[in-house]
């Protein structure tokens, strides 16, 4: 029988395809070990280096497609070390080159937390399929070492006041970032004066506890017409508000709503702070409608912040005084605006696409008035090309956050929750100087727990003449509270003298009232001393509190007692109406001054 073979077309010869696959293979090889890509260098990049130096501020990296024969190019970037985190870690990026090229932002920032003091340098290397890889080093400095040990101070505020006194309130957490919520006595405490060690029992040097901070957060809202142009913009910033943010506001959260949408209209109070949620949320689906209609123009962006920050700054001035007149009052505004400081957690979230095209005030004057009243204005970004360098110097230079609603929406809402989870935990130490020279010093000081320490020294200096005033004198401050349910007063301590034993008052009051002595846990300051009552009729009574063990602690600050009012009758408003004081009691020039607010 016949075999019958079948031959290959190269039956014969050699398999030249293979064969040059091979030679192109192995010529690629040695070109990459020899330190020559041919892959075509078609990732274009804004920079080469990035150089954040002591700036917090994050940095726009744009990234762009540069090559024709790729109608999408899709860029992937990643940092060598994991204190440089990117948002987003990849884009697309369109041949676009009649038009300009297609370039895309990838926002850069520093987790200072990660790093210890000195310099550290880094790498962001940026890919794409069949493309030449670019990087781009990253260097950044820490004056102090940053990372988070067992016992950390956050957000320290330094608050100053007659007489010779000086504030600090601040957070505390651990290493996992958890608030740390202790008895003041667990803590070993050292203050400093230009690093010299201050005497606790002369100074009155005392920790205490902080009620948990409230969170007030005020909404600002662009529905200019370069978001009305926007596909999609203005759908974005209502679900922002209401999904994002408002939606993950705990109870006692007040919130208010800005907007501004004309240039030729100042920005409008939607909603000053409430804690009404619901109808916040209300309003945000009626903006559109009743606030805005067909009318948009112009973007009075700073301005609208300016209206925002305001709202921080109500109840602080009282109208209709000339300058003579207010100067009796300054001290209760100081210690009206120290409180408020101490007890609120401020933010503002903007909602825009950053394009200020009508303000009076500037970035700069918005910036600095936020640091002063220490509010953190947290951006939203919205669109395809939001102006990066007004959202990111913003939200850089308050300790806010920018977010890319398009990019990073899902981060939104759990920052909302760490700011709640984190309002507890909260402490305040005071001193009172003994330093009586006209010359400034560095105050500070440290803390322990267990085997984890923490220390802080103050930025700004203190001078201990510029707080000059009577030590003699003790401070009392009456505070009204409705909160639309229930009216009280509050008796608060705001500064004691040395050997306080006694406290005897004479209370009348508009309406009916009960006396509550507040405990410690509370932040009262008479749970253990005596008291006898004689009551003159519902609306007037005399206390007189008193100890046979320890006075009241000097410098010591706290509430004394409340007066319960009960539910509030509409269109009423309880109040005192008299706080007196006998300052008979005392000797060595010791008295007391009391403010009704």
């Amino acid at each position: 029988m016949a075999t019958v073979k079948t031959a290959s077309r190269n039956s014969g010869f050699p398999d030249f395809a293979r064969i040059g696959m091979q030679i192109i293979a192995g010529c690629v090889a040695l070109l990459l070990l020899s330190g020559c890509d041919p892959r075509p260098n078609r990732i274009g990049i804004s920079n080469t280096v990035i150089d954040f130096g002591l700036n917090e501020t994050p940095f726009p990296l744009y990234v762009w497609n540069t090559f024709s024969r790729i109608p999408v190019m899709h860029i992937e970037a990643e940092a060598d070390v994991d204190w440089i985190q990117l948002t987003p870690s990849s884009v697309d990026s369109l041949w676009a080159r009649e038009s300009g090229y297609d370039k895309r932002s990838i926002i850069v920032r520093v987790n200072r937390s990660l790093l210890d003091e000195g310099e550290h340098k880094g790498q962001i290397k940026l890919t794409s399929t069949a493309m030449r890889p670019r990087k781009v080093d990253v260097r950044v400095y820490m004056e102090s070492d940053g990372r988070l040990g067992g016992l950390n101070i956050i957000n320290p505020v330094s608050w100053y006041s007659e007489p010779y006194l000086l504030d600090f309130a601040f957070s505390l957490r651990d290493a996992d970032n958890n608030a740390v919520v202790e008895a003041p006595g667990l803590f070993d405490i050292t203050a400093f004066e230009d690093g010299e060690a201050v005497r606790a029992s002369e100074t009155g040097l005392a920790l205490r506890r902080a009620s948990p901070r409230q969170f007030f957060l005020d909404l600002v809202l662009d529905y200019s017409l370069s978001m009305q142009e926007t596909l999609g913009a203005l759908q974005s910033l209502e679900d922002a508000a209401r999904n994002d943010i408002v939606r993950f506001l705990n109870p006692d959260a007040a919130a208010g709503i800005t907007l501004f949408n004309r240039e030729d209209r100042p920005p409008v109070v939607i909603s000053d702070f409430t804690t009404d949620h619901a109808y916040l949320r209300e309003q945000l689906g009626r903006i559109q409608q009743e606030y805005v209609g067909r009318f948009a123009s112009g973007a009075p962006l700073f301005d609208a912040l300016q209206t925002s920050l305001d709202k921080f700054e109500e109840g602080q001035v009282l109208l209709g005084l000339m300058p003579d007149q207010l100067d009796p009052w300054l001290p209760l505004f100081v210690r009206l605006d120290e409180n408020a400081v101490l007890n609120q957690c401020r933010h503002i979230f903007v909602i825009t696409d950053g394009y200020d095209t009508s303000s009076k005030a500037r970035l700069n004057d918005v910036t600095r008035r936020a640091r002063n009243l220490f509010v953190s204005i947290n951006v939203i970004g919205i669109g395809e090309e939001p102006h990066l360098a007004n959202l990111l110097t913003l939200s850089g230079e308050t300790k806010g956050v920018y977010f890319s609603f398009r990019d990073n929406r899902e981060s939104i809402s759990p920052y909302i929750e760490d700011i709640i989870n984190n309002l507890a935990g909260q402490y305040r130490l005071r001193w009172a100087t003994l330093n009586r020279r006209n010359q400034a010093f560095a105050p500070g000081f440290q803390m322990a727990l267990a085997s984890n320490s923490a220390a802080h020294y103050a930025e700004a200096k203190y001078n201990p003449v510029k707080y000059a005033a009577d030590t003699l004198r003790g401070i009392i401050q009456v505070v009204h509270r409705d909160d639309g349910l229930r009216s009280d007063a509050l008796v608060n301590m705001e500064y004691a003298p040395r050997f306080v034993y006694d406290l005897r008052f004479f209370i009348e009051a508009s309406h009916p009232f009960e006396v509550e002595i507040w405990g410690e846990d509370a932040g009262g300051l008479l749970e253990r001393w005596n008291i006898e009552t004689t009551v003159v009729d519902d609306r007037r009574l005399q206390l007189h509190f008193y100890s046979l063990e320890a006075p009241l602690p000097f410098a010591g600050y706290g509430t004394l007692f409340s007066l319960d009012f009960g539910e509030v009758v509409s269109g009423e408003r309880p109040e005192v109406v008299t706080c007196d004081i006998d300052n008979s009691l005392y000797e060595d020039a010791v008295h007391f001054l009391v403010e009704i607010e």
